[in-house]
């Protein structure tokens, strides 16, 4: 049966089509705005299509398939693959059929449905020490890999943008955002939800300097379900934007409530 030109891909297969753009432009160390130009596309259709903020259309994936010479289907892909077919650390070994793999905790979809959705994410600014800084993530299952996966969006840095599995351990009590960029990791550890459902912890990355200098760093963060209707800010968020109080409330209960600890030196 042809395909209808209205038909756009299923959330979890975008999420993986977005995830084997992202390792193409990555690998071939290309960039976006010549990706665009060889599937000859704007550059605001391929950011919103790798940002989850729209869904591939038929004509938008077949030019994106034509200019790297690779197929974004999911059914393209054998079974195994290369142990990571998505790039964000996905392990190689086998798990039982509806379960995650074992180092990500082997937990079912049913295990962890109520981990999905979207989440306003907040932390300490690293370029305004007296500001935060606030984006999307969202939470979803991949059906095709069986686990959990969550993705960054509406972020000011664009390039920084991140993306990874979810790990539930039953043992730690904790939940882990891995990404896992060609041995390059960026890590999340955050406690299970309070009863009003942030999720709070510690982010532990690498901060851009000068040049290509980049810093190891840990800060306070949260993850607080957006709620439908609500408002949200996002972006560098300053003292003079309604929502710093808020979301700096969010931040001072991360440390105050020892969710993690920052011993002073």
């Amino acid at each position: 049966m042809p395909l209808k030109r209205d038909w756009k891909l299923g959330d979890a297969e975008g999420r993986f089509a977005s995830v084997r753009v992202v390792e193409e432009i990555a690998r071939r160390r290309m960039s976006r705005r010549h990706l665009a130009d060889l599937a000859r596309i704007s550059l605001s259709t391929l950011e919103k299509v790798l940002s989850g903020r729209r869904s591939f259309t038929l004509a938008t994936l077949v030019r994106i398939e034509e200019a790297l010479g690779i197929s974004l289907r999911q059914d393209a892909v054998p079974a195994g693959g290369n142990g990571h077919a998505n790039g964000a650390g996905m392990p190689a070994a086998a798990s039982p059929k509806g379960h995650a793999p074992d180092d990500l905790g082997n937990y079912s979809r049913a295990a962890v449905a109520w981990l999905e959705g979207a989440y306003l994410t907040v932390r300490p600014s690293f370029g305004d020490k007296s500001a935060s800084y606030a984006y999307r993530t969202e939470i979803a299952w991949d059906v095709a890999q069986s686990l959990l996966m969550f993705r960054e969006s509406d972020r000011l840095d664009q390039a920084f943008t991140q993306f990874g599995t979810v790990a539930v351990p039953h043992q730690s009590g904790h939940i882990y955002l891995v990404t896992n960029r060609h041995g390059q990791h960026r890590l999340i550890v955050v406690a299970r939800p309070t009863i009003t459902g942030e999720m709070h912890g510690i982010l532990t990355t690498l901060m851009a300097g000068r040049g290509s200098q980049l810093t190891p760093i840990a800060t306070p963060i949260v993850l607080a379900p957006i709620k439908p209707g609500t408002e949200t800010r996002y972006g560098r968020i300053s003292e003079r934007d309604a929502a710093f109080k808020p979301y700096s409330k969010l931040l001072k209960r991360t440390i105050e409530e020892e969710f993690a600890l920052f011993p002073e030196r």
